[in-house]
């Protein structure tokens, strides 16, 4: 009967153990993934990435997101978040109500300034889970060094679901430079044909 007992038990931790199940996000790899403050042609038309980079569903009821400026004060992005999950390693997509791309949800209350910002994702008991700053700002529970103030129109990205507690290293700049073609105002033979077996000579 003992060893029945110990063979259950045993058991039940094992499946407790490996069954898929929700956790506080602070405790595993929910992060601010990619933001964008503006493009060039609009100054609200921006967005932030949550991103899953544990093995189970994170649900984010009752999480919020807020902008922090250089003076210390907070001002909601999404006060509360509805019911809604991320599996592992998908993306949640928030877009300001200018957004122009795809989203998974829209904000409204307020907007990312471009100089000077902290963005903070707070878990459904009030605890910091991610943050990200970019500009002359600081306080407290800040990761690292801030990122410089981002171009308008450059998004910044994590740097392979790299989370070092440092956005100076975690991130990266998405500069897209177009390639310059060489060929641009110059005229060109791409094609000949000398001396053919039949038929003319061209090119």
């Amino acid at each position: 009967m003992r060893k029945c007992i110990i063979f259950i038990l045993s058991l039940t931790a094992a499946l407790l153990f490996c069954y898929p199940k929700q956790m506080i996000a602070s405790q595993n790899g929910l992060v601010i993934d990619e933001f964008r403050t503006r493009t060039l042609s609009s100054s609200t038309d921006e967005y932030i990435v949550l991103a899953n980079y544990s093995l189970v569903d994170i649900n984010l009821l009752n999480y919020s997101l807020i902008k922090k400026t250089s003076s210390g004060n907070n001002y909601n992005l999404v006060s509360k978040f509805p019911t809604i999950s991320i599996a592992p390693y998908q993306k949640l997509i928030l877009g300001y109500r200018d957004y122009t791309g795809e989203k998974d949800l829209t904000y409204t209350t307020s907007s990312l300034a471009d100089t000077n910002n902290g963005i903070i994702l707070f878990n459904n008991f009030g605890k910091i889970v991610d943050s990200v700053t970019y500009g002359e700002i600081n306080f407290a529970e800040m990761e690292g060094l801030p990122l410089d103030d981002p171009m308008p129109g450059v998004s910044y990205k994590r740097i392979n679901r790299l989370d070092t507690d440092n956005n100076f290293l975690d991130f990266i700049a998405d500069i897209y430079v177009k390639p310059l073609d060489i060929n641009v105002d110059k005229v060109l033979i791409t094609e000949l044909m000398p001396d053919p077996d039949e038929g003319d000579e061209w090119f």
